[in-house]
């Protein structure tokens, strides 16, 4: 009861419209939330309901008597629901859309293929700053291809490709990130980038697709190296520390990893200790 207590209220605030009583089972279904008959479900999340609406937590919508709706209290403000409000309405007028994708490939023994594709895709009739007009459809797409050494993560070489761009004076920064070879993947990369190829020596979609395939390049090589070696990232807790919450110095993961690794390593010895006995 208390699970689904808990799911119901949070199904509810997440709606500030209000959702009805089959609403709230559907979604609790849906989620698979509840494990039994759909009867035993309506009858438990209407005892839920009640419960709630005693507790002051949500409350039957004005209109609509079988709708519930959070109460002001449980939502923080009027404000709060208001800005929810606008989030749920979000997906009917979408003007923009960029997607960036990046791909890790097993190229030879010694490198790996990092690909990476930016598209921007405009959804309305636009302007350009010269006047012209342009319809909906895609304004920048690029892709970039880094060959990477598997040991040291250093770019030696890379290819860039421009398929779609709003004017050909673009196409002259297709080289704008040759300066980029010989660059290690590691601590301080973003910023190495845009002081090479930023600003005006470059274009800012190139350099904007490279620096977010830095951080995708280590997660591929992560791939490649879990799958061909359990336990390889015992060896990188170092490059991994103060990378984010998660990874923070003396955080729970860390600690704990570096305790699994000490372990390793104890017995390791003592194993090599009994060999040479």
């Amino acid at each position: 009861m208390c699970r689904v207590k808990q799911a119901v209220k949070a199904l509810i605030r997440q709606n500030p419209d209000g959702l009805t009583h089959e609403q709230i089972c559907l979604q609790l279904m849906k989620g698979s939330l509840f494990h039994g008959t759909y009867r035993n479900l309506r009858s438990m999340t209407s005892s839920v309901l009640e419960l709630l609406v005693r507790e002051g937590s949500v409350m039957p919508g004005d209109c609509h008597p079988n709708t519930f709706i959070p109460t002001h209290s449980e939502m923080g403000s009027t404000g709060e629901i208001e800005r929810m409000n606008w989030f749920a309405k979000v997906d009917s007028g979408k003007c923009h859309t960029r997607s960036i994708e990046t791909s890790t490939y097993d190229y030879d023994p010694q490198r790996l293929v990092i690909k990476g594709c930016l598209t921007d895709h405009r959804f309305r009739e636009f302007q350009m700053a010269t006047g012209e007009t342009k319809s909906p459809g895609i304004l920048h797409q690029m892709i970039i291809r880094l060959l990477v050494n598997k040991s040291t993560l250093q770019i030696e070489d890379l290819h860039v490709e421009m398929p779609v761009v709003p004017g050909e004076d673009c196409l002259e920064a297709v080289n704008s990130l040759d300066s980029v070879r010989g660059l290690r993947i590691a601590g301080g990369f973003t910023a190495k980038v845009k002081a090479l190829a930023g600003g005006g020596k470059g274009c800012q979609h190139l350099v904007a697709l490279l620096t977010a395939m830095g951080p995708s390049t280590v997660q591929g090589y992560a791939a490649y190296n879990d799958h061909k070696s359990p336990g390889f990232i015992l060896g990188k807790i170092n490059m991994l520390e103060d990378t984010c919450w998660a990874w923070r110095s003396e955080g729970p993961l860390l600690n704990l990893l570096k305790k699994i690794k000490a372990d390793k390593e104890a017995d390791n010895v003592s194993k090599n200790a009994g060999t040479l006995r």
